[in-house]
């Protein structure tokens, strides 16, 4: 994690990704499920055929989240087939989001299909940025003004999701320590989110309809907000207080100073009093 700190404005760059909205998306949108083998009563069946006429789109289930977990359903819609596919039994592979794999997530087996049928499972999937690490993140801090960047690539397109930041998390490291409501602004890919939809809380920060997210590119996250004098000036530096003999320093006669003159009227008036006694 870089952290630069120049003459007192904070910075955060992180790595963000996000996960996509409710609704069918094609599978150049979201990484979906895949086929990895099939065989029916008809034989082995060919991989390349398979995915020819097989479609595959991806609803969202419950509401999608970039730091956490959200269920998803997978459907697979047969086109025309010259014959029904019979005790079809189908191979499928992940991605790299899911919750979890395991045997039962492979529903399909000797199961009848014809044309234009479908089958479907739901599986759970991470957000793309429910693991940040430290490495994710650069803050500077520069006067009064905090400005974060967080920075994460995405497998889904995310049109709408929202994102749950938790403060004690390791990857932030007390960087929002001093984030302010009063003066936050929020940003993903330089498209501004509405006070609305963002709750600022005294550990957390959740932002709700997060648009606008790249797939397979780098997403940002901006944040900025200002403490202290709260215009975003560079704080001012403490005035180092003088010394009690500074005065002394002063020239009130070009190049003699106020000490010297001093000096010379006290031996002026002790001389002067020598005399006096040595006359009386």
């Amino acid at each position: 994690m870089k952290r630069l700190i120049i003459a007192g404005v904070f910075i955060l760059a992180l790595a963000m990704a996000f996960t996509p909205t409710t609704g069918a998306y094609s599978i150049t949108e979201r990484k979906t499920i895949s086929i990895v083998s099939g065989v029916a009563d008809n034989g082995t069946l060919d991989v390349d055929w398979l995915n020819s006429v097989i479609t595959i789109t991806e609803t969202d289930v419950g509401e999608p989240s970039v730091s956490g977990q959200w269920v998803v359903n997978d459907m697979l819609t047969f086109g025309v087939l010259s014959a029904p596919l019979v005790n079809l039994s189908l191979t499928i592979s992940y991605p790299s989001s899911v919750v979890s794999s395991s045997p039962d997530l492979y529903p399909w087996n000797l199961t009848d299909v014809d044309t234009h049928d479908t089958l479907s499972v739901e599986y759970q999937k991470y957000g793309p940025g429910h693991e940040l690490t430290a490495h994710d993140v650069d803050e500077t801090i520069t006067g009064y003004k905090h400005e974060v960047t967080l920075t994460i690539n995405s497998d889904d397109k995310l049109e709408d999701a929202s994102w749950n930041i938790y403060f004690a998390d390791e990857a932030w490291d007390d960087m929002l320590a001093t984030i302010d409501a009063d003066t936050l602004a929020v940003e993903v890919n330089g498209h501004s989110i509405e006070s609305t939809d963002w709750n600022l809380a005294s550990s957390s920060l959740k932002i709700d309809n997060v648009v606008n997210i790249k797939v397979n590119d780098d997403n940002e996250l901006y944040l900025t907000w200002t403490t202290g004098s709260g215009d975003g000036s560079i704080m001012p530096l403490a005035a180092t207080p003088e010394p009690w003999y500074a005065p002394l320093n002063d020239e009130p006669v070009s190049g003699i100073p106020t000490w010297a003159i001093l000096a010379i009227a006290i031996v002026v008036i002790i001389a002067g009093i020598a005399i006096w006694k040595q006359e009386k």
